[in-house]
């Protein structure tokens, strides 16, 4: 059967986006008056760890993601790329089961992995770069830090599920419910003098919270838990066989998430590292509100993407080609809006509650530029990525190396100016990436892609002229 995005959707979306971001800016300003800027530069740190470990589940998610979608749309079989064409076909069930059968046994893998790393290399450089802070300022909250980060990879694939099979509503409740209890959570152990800690137990906290709820929705939806109970329980060589088919493109899209890693979130790690925790804590805040800038701008593609894996199962390529061009309009729009809003209204604001954090107009602006060509052609990624096809994983994983690279010289012929971050990346991507997958997306879809982004104009004058 075809999935198809409802108007409700969007609403859910955004509405969940805007709990998410309206608690990381109710948080902030309580977290920068209320830890020094060593604490705040470290908290800063951890997160950029969590971001580089989820990157090795990252992969695995939109793989397996993307064959929940192929099979609730009909789909009996599992390729190592693309997928068999179905006309409008029931869910197998017995298929869906032995998936996410194997979905479990990878992720549990992948879990104690990271585990197993976290503790020792992440705590090897948590020490490293708290030379200036007593490990009684920060250990307690490693160590939870740590348990929340096994525990959001081991359940992380059940947002992924719920959203693959169209219903953003259950994800966005339990966005809203774990972001509200995340902020009470912190709110209450700052005001304790708790420190770093209670940071680290709200992230804990709302990775339990989210999962649950996600995983509760999830057999909530229509025939579910009846289709998958009574469906037979898959054996382990049905297990694994399914986990060798989709493991080729899952490693490549782990390759694309560390290069998406290395190409942001590194950053942080280097400006750590490079220049100190005062000084990464501005970039931080910087780079924090622009990926919210940035979240904000894709939730057309978060809400498209079910829809246009089902176009592409069943053959329809011209709604594909609709949504695809609806997807890229929307973001350009809402960027542009986001990107001013964070540039005058935004960092003027944190600026009351911490001076200096917006003492860098210059590092907003070059930050939200390279941001803006970094998610172009990662949205334009995407878009392929919907077929079960990943041609891009080498030159992101090239351009994400040399971008590094760059960005490390810069910093040491700068003498440790964070604009050294954003042009050793922005070069690395604009040599190759910003304008091949834009024009391979229009290939997808028989056309190019100015003529994707008129089909995206169209449609959403169209609907405006309806709406009226």
């Amino acid at each position: 059967m075809q999935i198809y995005s409802k108007s409700s959707d969007f609403i859910w979306n955004y509405s969940g986006l805007f709990f998410k971001m309206a608690g990381q800016l109710l948080l902030l300003p309580m977290v920068l008056s209320m830890l020094q800027d060593d604490l705040v530069g470290l908290w800063y740190v951890f997160l950029a760890v969590n971001s580089f470990v989820t990157t090795f589940q990252a992969g695995f998610g939109p793989t397996f993601g993307r064959n929940v979608a192929f099979c609730w749309s009909g789909s009996t079989a599992f390729l190592v790329e693309g997928a068999p064409k179905v006309d409008g076909g029931e869910v197998n069930f017995p298929v869906l089961r032995a998936l996410i059968g194997s979905c479990k046994r990878i992720y549990r893998m992948i879990a104690f992995a990271v585990l197993i790393g976290v503790a020792s290399l992440g705590s090897l450089y948590v020490v490293s770069v708290s030379e200036g802070l007593t490990p009684a300022q920060y250990t307690a909250a490693w160590v939870v830090f740590c348990i929340g980060v096994f525990v959001n990879v081991l359940y992380t694939y059940w947002d992924s599920f719920l959203r693959r099979i169209g219903d953003f509503a259950g994800v966005n409740k339990a966005i809203i419910v774990s972001s509200l209890t995340q902020i009470a959570v912190i709110a209450v152990m700052l005001l304790l003098d708790l420190g770093l800690l209670s940071c680290a137990v709200g992230f804990l906290v709302q990775g339990l919270v989210f999962r649950f709820m996600c995983k509760l929705f999830f057999f909530r939806a229509e025939g579910m838990r009846e289709g998958l109970g009574g469906a037979p329980t898959p054996t382990r060589s049905e297990v694994c066989e399914i986990g060798r088919a989709l493991s080729v493109n899952a490693f490549k899209d782990t390759a694309v998430s560390l290069a998406n890693y290395a190409v942001t979130t590194s950053n942080t790690l280097l400006c750590a590292a490079f220049i100190g925790l005062s000084e990464s804590s501005v970039f931080s805040v910087t780079l924090q509100v622009l990926n919210a800038c940035v979240n904000l701008s894709t939730v057309a593609l978060t809400t498209y993407s079910p829809s246009m894996q089902s176009a592409y199962v069943n053959g329809n390529k011209e709604l594909g080609r609709k949504l695809a061009g609806k997807c890229l309009v929307s973001f350009y729009a809402l960027y542009s809006v986001g990107f001013t809003l964070v540039l005058f209204v935004c960092m003027p604001v944190l600026g009351l509650f911490k001076p200096g954090i917006d003492s860098m107009p210059l590092l907003t602006i070059s930050l939200g530029l390279y941001l803006l060509l970094w998610r172009h052609h990662s949205l334009c990624a995407t878009l392929i990525s919907n077929t079960n096809h990943v041609p891009y994983a080498t030159s992101f994983v090239f351009s994400a190396v040399l971008g590094v690279a760059l960005s490390v010289v810069f910093l040491i012929l700068s003498g440790g100016s964070v604009l050294g971050l954003v042009a050793g990346q922005a070069i690395a991507q604009l040599v190759y990436n910003n304008w091949k997958w834009p024009h391979e997306a229009g290939r997808l879809y028989d056309t190019t892609y100015p003529c994707l982004l008129r089909a995206g104009v169209k449609a959403f004058t169209a609907r405006f002229k309806r709406s009226r």
